[in-house]
């Protein structure tokens, strides 16, 4: 599908089709990617159903990879989080 520019990043738009006489097989029968070419990571996904409507629509405009966060910010112990 060739490149794009998207949330202001240079991304690489890619299409999958999956075979429609193996429907059962697959979870989708079209989706569009857009992936970073500076940090090598999807940052949009569509994803279409077997009719070709779209049904799924991701995008993550801001992704910071790295963040610092720590094992605390995972637990479900952690008292912030107030469980």
């Amino acid at each position: 599908m060739g490149a794009e520019v998207l949330y202001g990043r240079q991304t690489q738009r890619v299409e999958i089709l999956s075979p429609r006489k193996s429907a059962r097989d697959y979870y989708c029968y079209r989706a569009t990617l857009n992936l970073d070419f500076e940090k090598k990571v999807p940052i949009k996904v569509q994803i279409y159903d077997w009719g070709n409507n779209l049904i799924e629509d991701y995008g993550y405009e801001d992704l910071r990879l790295n963040a610092g966060l720590s094992d605390a910010d995972f637990s479900p112990k952690n008292p912030e989080y107030r469980f």
